[in-house]
């Protein structure tokens, strides 16, 4: 490969080319610019909720339609 004067000046100035990053500083610069991730924690907590009031409501209307039941019969066998 024939290099010219200017070129093999380049080489020898720059050498291999490599340079040390120092990637704390470059992190430090970035980070305040990244979006921050909101906390989706209230999604888990209404589900949640949910859940336990849905059940809730399930077992009190199982419980009272037995209680019903019951006392129907007993009308029913008082009559």
């Amino acid at each position: 490969m024939n290099l010219s004067d200017n070129e093999k000046y380049l080489k020898d100035l720059l050498g291999d080319g490599e340079q040390e990053l120092d990637t704390n500083l470059v992190w430090e610069a970035v980070e305040p610019r990244l979006k921050k991730k909101r906390k989706r924690r209230f999604i888990i907590w209404w589900f949640f909720g949910v859940g336990i009031l849905f059940s809730g409501l399930l077992w009190f209307s199982t419980q009272f339609w037995k209680e019903k039941k019951e006392s129907v019969q007993v009308l029913m066998i008082k009559f």
